[in-house]
């Protein structure tokens, strides 16, 4: 997960993930600062992000209903752009961050 465009860009051009799912409540800075068509492996979701998460847990469980194992809504890195509590930090690491990678973080300004 990333927000809109500067960390996207850095996610895919400088450390080389591929698939980015990039958020932010607002699509006006996604569209100021997004300036080239992103691969189709970058998909943007103007949400706030539980409203992401949300969705996140509605794709889960339809994975598992149809027997879908696969880690796909699972993240190698969250990177917050805004300070989050410590509480809410520790819930979406260890919902979403994939649990096969040791290293998977999640990154963020604590308040």
């Amino acid at each position: 997960g990333a927000g809109a465009g500067l960390s996207t860009s850095y996610l895919y051009n400088q450390l080389g993930y591929k698939v980015i799912d990039a958020v932010d409540w607002s699509g006006d800075a996604w569209r100021q600062n997004v300036v080239q068509t992103p691969a189709r492996s970058v998909q943007f979701y103007e949400l706030d992000d539980d409203s992401f998460f949300d969705l996140i847990r509605k794709r889960q469980q339809q994975q598992q209903s149809h027997g879908d194992s696969s880690s796909y809504y699972y993240y190698h890195v969250i990177c917050y752009n805004f300070a989050i509590n410590p509480s809410k930090a520790a819930r979406v690491a260890r919902e979403f961050l994939d649990p096969n990678d040791p290293g998977a973080v999640l990154l963020a300004p604590i308040n």
